[in-house]
């Protein structure tokens, strides 16, 4: 019998979680596998996407591949274009081309596919499957609470704990480029007020993301982190917004957009967020990530360390995206909510 690819039903996941706690080597009681989170993914409602994110392909009775799609939109001026972020790529490794298979189909769903970083060998892969990695998405940290940070992380240090902790130490009070007349507005959802600044068309030297109310309002109802909504205010004018999202005790810039080119927006709009992250008590640790250089920079100076780059993989065969850099953020994989449990801080 051939093989079929189909769309997945709550009824399939049963059969699903085997294949993936499989795949990734994870314990009955991942992160990945919780109820909730799964029907979030896979099955909630959301504005840019038609039905369920979650696919397999079926040979006889046996599932032997899984992918789930986090969709995207990016904003050219020719128009629109749609991206599938690849997520939950499973196969079985005793049927040989599942992997591919799945990829395969999926590859159909929208014009440009989308990963960021990836398994040595799935870096190693992708390039040979016609990817091509124009940039790079950099991840930065910044100590909060470093005591407390030491209390609550389980990875063993032995005998550089403290070390680590007075590193840390110091590391926490770096400065950062401060925010004069910028300020944070927190809202418990989006409406239409901010719908000016999601139609801007203004000339960037990047491609954002499509948002509208209705997407930023299904990232705050994701369960496996504690989101929090903020419209950022300069003069009195609604200049962006930004989400934070809370996973333990790291908390994490999951989304950011100012309607500015100025670095000194950028810088001011980082710094509004990332005081925002330090009153909650539970943080010990603020994260941010950027793959477009005037976020780099603005979080550089805001006292974030650079703690890695991940290769940013595309599949655009027809070159509907072009030669500008493409800004990536938390929400537009799982990043803003992904935590490995044993390894919770990047400081």
């Amino acid at each position: 019998m051939s093989s079929e690819f189909v769309r997945t039903s709550p009824e399939d996941l049963e059969a699903v979680v085997p294949l993936l706690l499989k795949s990734f080597q994870l314990p009955p009681h991942a992160q990945m596998v919780e109820p909730a989170l799964m029907a979030w993914k896979f099955f909630q409602p959301r504005p840019d996407w038609e039905g369920g994110r979650s696919y397999f392909v079926r040979k006889d009775t046996h599932l032997i591949a899984h992918g789930c799609v986090f969709p995207a939109t990016f904003l050219l001026a020719s128009g629109p274009v749609r991206v599938n972020h690849l997520g939950d790529w499973a196969a079985d490794k005793t049927y040989p081309g599942g992997g591919f298979r799945i990829w395969s189909h999926l590859s159909h769903l929208t014009p440009v596919m989308l990963t960021v970083g990836g398994s040595p060998a799935t870096r190693a892969m992708l390039p040979k499957m016609g990817y091509n990695t124009a940039q790079t998405w950099d991840v930065y940290a910044r100590v909060v609470r470093p005591w407390k940070q030491f209390r609550t992380d389980p990875f063993p240090r032995g005998w550089k704990q403290p070390l680590r902790v007075f590193r840390n130490k110091v590391w926490s009070l770096r400065s950062t480029a401060g925010h004069a007349g910028w300020s944070a507005r927190g809202v418990q959802a989006f409406d239409d007020s901010i719908t000016p600044l999601l139609e801007s068309r203004a000339v960037l030297p990047w491609i954002r993301g499509a948002r509208s109310p209705e997407l930023l309002n299904y990232f705050l109802s994701c369960p496996a982190a504690s989101f929090s909504a903020y419209l950022l205010v300069s003069e009195e004018k609604v200049r962006g917004w930004f989400l934070l999202s809370r996973v333990r005790h790291q908390v994490r810039i999951a989304d950011i957009w100012v309607e500015s080119t100025e670095p000194s927006d950028w810088r001011s709009a980082y710094s509004v967020a990332a005081e925002m992250g330090v009153t909650d008590p539970e943080c010990c640790e603020i994260v941010a990530a950027s793959s477009i250089d005037i976020a780099r920079q603005a979080i550089a100076a805001n006292g974030f360390r650079h703690r890695g780059a991940e290769p940013v993989f595309v599949y655009d065969p027809k070159n509907l995206l072009g030669d500008l850099p493409l800004q990536i953020e938390m929400v537009d994989g799982d990043a803003a909510f992904f935590i490995d449990p044993s390894y919770p801080y990047l400081t």
